[in-house]
């Protein structure tokens, strides 16, 4: 599964690059931006960005067998579908009671009473539990689907669509069985429909009043800029010294506080009082002076950009890579763990946002510690 989802997004960068060539502009974050680097400097780009994502397959595929070697019991995981479909509707009403998640609202203050009530989202940060226990699930019941179906929906109302590429992932063969039935015709014809719908949902729930409807075509050109770096990348690269400097002018920018906030509810206990203002956020603010939404960056571009934070990023990583390749053999279904933990580094390398593997290192570390206390009390269904 790991390489097959590398290979999508190598097929989506060589889509992208030929889009780039032939229209002579970018796609994704910045469609309809004329190019001003040569040609030959994004085919470059394009070769490095694939060349990055097969180094990064080998490599985990390499510290995969390494952690195998290490014999450890899985824990035994119990029917956890009815606690969980409690926790999303939990969810869905914490969205619509408070807006908190909706991209720009990050400042909205909990009243006392909602702390109170959503604590069990809150603290176990269940939007990325959820991947866990979906990874882990051996009871795949109407329940669980449902379930499911609600954390989506929830997650669309928010403007967020990365969760519909994860849980896609983790149910694959299910969908693939179903769309088997199917004429390819109306499947594809379907898929470009179903991306038109959540591209232009998105977007209406993102920007309100001044939302415009997408086509289709600029849906599928932002589809497909959204799974490929090349154009983010290549525009950075024209863009370097002035992002620099208006980053180093303007802000503190540090990843391990990034990371460090979006690791605990708490942040206090790393030292940190003040929000953090992510790295897509900077450059989002780069491009229209406000700091409503992120771009995604890579961390490569974020090296790139501010060199002085490679040693930083470098611990991050191989500490979080050694400490999900041991906690998820600890789990049930522990190969479905490690593609959801691959999928979840690799999106962060790809979007450079260290909230994503800061939540999921959180979220896997409660998810064993609440399978810990389940063994202490011995239920056998939640």
């Amino acid at each position: 599964m790991k390489f097959k989802i590398i290979l999508i997004f190598i097929i989506f960068e060589i889509i992208s690059l030929t889009y780039i060539v032939i229209a002579g502009e970018y796609n994704g974050d910045y469609l309809h931006r004329n190019i001003k680097n040569p040609i030959y400097i994004i085919l470059i780009i394009n070769i490095s960005i694939i060349f990055l994502y097969l180094l990064y397959y080998f490599f985990w595929q390499l510290l995969d067998n390494l952690c195998s070697r290490i014999k450890i019991k899985n824990f035994n995981t119990p029917n956890l579908n009815i606690l969980f479909f409690i926790l999303s509707i939990l969810y869905l009403f914490f969205y619509i009671r408070t807006g908190v998640g909706k991209p720009g609202s990050e400042n909205i203050e909990l009243t006392l009473l909602d702390k109170i009530i959503f604590l069990p989202i809150i603290i176990s940060k269940f939007n990325f539990l959820i991947f866990i226990y979906s990874a882990a699930n051996k009871y795949k019941t109407k329940l669980y689907y449902l379930t499911l179906i609600i954390f989506l929906v929830t997650e669309i109302l928010r403007g967020i669509s990365f969760p519909l590429l994860i849980i896609g992932i983790l149910e694959s063969k299910t969908i693939f069985n179903k769309l088997r039935k199917i004429n390819p015709i109306i499947t594809i014809t379907l898929l470009i429909l179903f991306i038109n719908l959540i591209y232009n949902l998105k977007y209406y729930i993102r920007l309100d009043d001044s939302y415009q409807y997408l086509n289709i075509l600029t849906t599928l050109s932002m589809f497909v800029g959204r799974l490929s770096l090349t154009s983010n990348l290549s525009y950075l690269i024209e863009h370097i010294p002035s992002i620099s400097y208006m980053i180093e002018s303007n802000f503190n920018y540090s990843s391990i506080n990034e990371f460090l906030e979006k690791l605990t509810p708490a942040p206090s206990i790393f030292g940190i009082h003040e929000k953090v203002i992510e790295f897509g956020k900077l450059i989002f603010y780069y491009n229209f002076n406000h700091l409503g939404s992120a771009t995604a960056s890579s961390v490569i571009g974020i090296i790139m950009i501010l060199p002085e934070q490679i040693i930083a990023i470098v611990i991050i990583l191989i500490s979080s890579i050694v400490f999900i390749n041991i906690i998820t053999r600890l789990l049930y279904s522990s190969y479905q763990q490690n593609c959801v933990a691959f999928i979840i580094m690799f999106l962060t390398l790809y979007q450079g946002f260290w909230g994503l593997l800061a939540n999921y290192i959180y979220a896997l570390t409660f998810y064993l510690f609440m399978l810990l206390v389940l063994k202490i009390f011995g239920e056998k269904n939640v």
